[in-house]
Order: C-alpha cells, then structure tokens, then sequence
C-alpha cells in the first residue's frame, strides 16, 4: 500500500521532525518506520533531510556554500547508514533526485532543515544525559553511606538525588569538584574513603548536564585507579565505551 496520497509531503516533514525529537507515541513510531519502508518518496526524503542534518552538524554555522559542498561530499553509503541510524529502517538503493532538488532549494527548507536539525541536537542531548541518569543506578546512593552518623555519605546521597532529578545541578557539580579535588589528595582526609562513590556521581552529573569531555576524565581517573574485575573498574570502562560511541 502507497499512502504518498494520503500523507503529503509538509505533513511529513513534521511527522519527521516528531519523531527525531521523540514526541510520537509508541503506535505513531510504528506507523511513521512503516510508511518509511513502503514509500520511495518519503524514504528518499528522509535520507536526504538525513544527510543535510549530518553536514549541519559537521560543518556548524558555516556558510551555506560550505554546508552544500559538505553534503555533495557524503557517500551514499554514509547516507543510508545515516538514514538508518535516524529512522530506524534499512533502506533500499534510493534515487537520489530527490537529494539534488532539496539542495538546490536549500535555502527555501532552511526552516524545516533547522527544525530537524534542533530535533536532532536535542536527540544526542537526550543520549547523553540518559546515560547519565542509567549508570547513575548501577551504585545505589544507599550503598554510600558508612553508617547513621556518616555526614558525608548523607551529603552524596543528597548530591545522588540531585543527579537523579536533575535538580540544581550546576551547583551539585561544583560541590562535587571540590570534594573529588580533596579526595584525591596526596593527604588523608575526610573524603579519601569516598573517592569513587564521589568520582561516580561527578561523572554522571557531568553526563546529565550533557557535558562528555569532563565526565571522560574523571572516568579515566576512576579507570586507572580501579583494575578489570572491580565493579566500579567494569562499570567505569563500559560507561566510557559508551560515551566514545555517541
């Protein structure tokens, strides 16, 4: 069945949108990867918005010269991977005519590109920072705790909760900072014991304040520090290996 008739092409192109962003039910994603898979049109559609997007977020705000030639460079191999990756489908060899007429009305789908683009920003945001809120999980704020009177584990417990909800998050972090630096210390002090619990959450608040390049490093530092075999050692390798894949 071809539903080309039915479904227009601007109604498409929100349906895309929607789903990049995340915003369609269970049922619509369903019938959105579907049409995908039985219209040419739409397919071919997709891939090429697909590419367009990719070239956006390689090049920037780079001129839209620049961004065309970007996109004129992507083999059509990167781009049904691409389109794969997006959409959900493996899509048959396209005709890439449709390709060509959205780059030469690049600046008339300019607003619909930027849309999906924002969808697609917000789509790896939304990777990043459900990272963070999964591997946040894996050591329980309870297990923080060294005993009823332990001040500092009910502080990271608090901090855990922060994480969490995202709940004052920038200033979590920063109190985080300080207690890591003093963890870390060539001195014993009153945060030495909690340095991975401390190390942890830091890593993941990074993450769920969508910040890659700082949680890394406190992962590697928890890495180095912890060999192959330790749960925080494991759990810290398999969160960066995940991080280096987005």
């Amino acid at each position: 069945m071809n539903r080309t008739n039915d479904i227009d092409l601007n109604r498409f192109d929100e349906m895309f949108s929607r789903y990049i962003k995340g915003q369609m039910t269970d049922d619509e994603e369903v019938t959105f990867k579907q049409l995908l898979k039985e219209n040419d049109t739409f397919r071919n559609k997709a891939i090429a918005t697909a590419r367009l997007v990719q070239a956006m977020d390689q090049v920037g705000r780079d001129h839209d010269k620049e961004t065309v030639q970007s996109i004129r460079d992507i083999s059509l191999s990167d781009a049904e991977k691409i389109s794969a990756k997006v959409c959900g489908t493996s899509p048959t060899p396209p005709r890439i005519l449709t390709l060509r007429r959205f780059v030469l009305s690049f600046s008339a789908a300019a607003s619909i590109l930027l849309c999906v683009f924002g969808g697609y920003k917000y789509y790896k945001y939304n990777q990043v920072t459900s990272l963070g809120s999964e591997y946040l999980t894996y050591f329980q704020a309870s297990e923080f705790s060294r005993g009823e009177a332990d001040d500092i584990g009910n502080k990271l417990k608090g901090f855990y909760s922060n994480i969490e909800t995202k709940s004052d998050l920038d200033t979590t972090i920063d109190d985080l900072e300080i207690m890591w630096a003093e963890s870390r210390s060539d001195s014993y002090n009153d945060y030495t014991e909690y340095m991975p619990e401390i190390g942890w959450l830091l890593a993941n608040a990074y993450l769920r304040n969508n910040n890659k390049s700082h949680s890394l490093e406190v992962l590697d530092v928890l890495i180095n520090e912890y060999p192959d075999g330790t749960a925080m050692g494991d759990k810290a390798r398999e969160l960066k290996h995940k991080i280096e894949e987005l």
